[in-house]
Order: structure tokens, then C-alpha cells, then sequence
């Protein structure tokens, strides 16, 4: 997504758009997902739920996630569930 991101923009700045209304308008957008990702997100708490979140995040590297809910257990706080 991001490379898409640049992508466009070099497209529009090379079309003749103003390169700071462009960075604007990105950080406008970027400001309004994030926000709505806040309103769904939910913190994980339990182990059961850090270890999907690890599952669905080494899924490439370690299949079913591994031992690494354990370890991300210390970061409890800052890790968010998003309803799918």
C-alpha cells in the first residue's frame, strides 16, 4: 500500500500537482485510518489471544506461531486485535 502511496504521488507531483498538498493530504488520510483503526482495535489480554496474534503474524516464518506468544506476552500493553 505504501509503495502504491508514492507511487501516486510521484505521478501527480510529475503531472504537475503541488508535492505539499500531496504530502498533506496523504497525512490527512493516514491520520483518519489510524483513527478508525483505534475505534475497532481492542487490547489483548490473555495468552490464548497473543498467540494469534503471533499465528497470523509469523505465519510465513513459524507456522501456528510458535513460542512466540510467550515472548510477546512483555508487550501486552501495546498489542491490538482488530475484529477481521
Amino acid at each position: 500500500m505504501a509503495h502504491a502511496i508514492v507511487k501516486e504521488g510521484l505521478r501527480n507531483v510529475a503531472a504537475g500537482a503541488n508535492a505539499i498538498e500531496i504530502k498533506r493530504g496523504i497525512d490527512k488520510a493516514t491520520g483518519f485510518l489510524v483513527d478508525k483503526i483505534k475505534e475497532h482495535a481492542r487490547p489483548v489480554e490473555d495468552s490464548k489471544a497473543i498467540a494469534q496474534v503471533a499465528a497470523i503474524s509469523a505465519a510465513p516464518v513459524a507456522p501456528g506461531g510458535g513460542g512466540l506468544g510467550g515472548y510477546l506476552s512483555k508487550f501486552r500493553s501495546t498489542i491490538f486485535l482488530t475484529p477481521s
